[in-house]
């Protein structure tokens, strides 16, 4: 089959099996539904997210996917997406990206906190990788609605990871720490479940 492409502003949801020789997102914001279990959508072929598109975070991708300058991709509603901890297990409800993700120079990685409270040891992710993640310099915003509290050392997951992410987001290397929101975070790179993390205040050890 041909390519799928989204142009102009505006909001599209793909729901289903989406068989195709690619997907390319030119503007608006393309989400791929996950929630109810019927609607879960599952993209085949490689996903291009062009400037001034946004590819938020929810079924799953079979193939690679790219973020170009002026892309972003986001969580649901950019906001970070809940996981099922219940007996001690995790099941991310995030993006699956079975490929490879390259996010590029002046890309955007958007994560937002829209938790009431959060504390602990939480365990939030954006995207979950199979294959290899290039980071080019591209762009973290991350934000924190009114009235969030957030306790000093709770861990936010961005990306679980099969492999270390080859390179940073901009300005933040290994260990760097930020203020946000009147709170200090750090941000860590690894791989596994807690892949790229962000932590409240000082890490927990790893």
């Amino acid at each position: 089959t041909g390519i799928v492409t989204k142009e102009g502003p505006g909001y599209l949801a793909l729901q289903g099996n989406i068989a195709s020789g690619g997907t390319v997102v030119n503007g608006g914001n393309l989400r791929v539904l996950a929630w109810p279990q019927e609607y879960h959508g599952l993209v085949q072929g490689p996903v291009t997210v062009n400037a001034g598109a946004r590819l938020t975070v929810e079924g799953d991708v079979l193939g690679d996917t790219l973020i170009n300058a002026g892309g972003v991709l986001a969580g649901f509603f950019g906001g970070m997406v809940n996981v099922d901890v219940r007996g001690g297990t995790l099941a991310p409800s995030g993006l699956g990206i079975s490929g490879n993700l390259r996010m590029s120079d002046g890309a955007i990685f958007s994560a937002q906190y829209d938790l009431p409270s959060v504390s602990g040891n939480v365990n939030l992710i954006e995207v979950s990788v199979e294959g290899e993640v290039e980071l080019i310099d591209p762009t973290l915003q991350v934000s924190l609605q009114p009235g969030v509290d957030i306790t000093p050392g709770a861990r936010s997951i961005l990306m679980s990871l099969r492999e270390p992410a080859v390179g940073f987001f901009r300005d933040l290397p290994e260990g760097q720490r930020f203020a946000l929101g009147g709170q200090v975070f750090t941000i860590r790179y690894g791989s596994g479940l807690y892949g790229i993390s962000l932590f409240a205040g000082e890490p927990f050890v790893w």
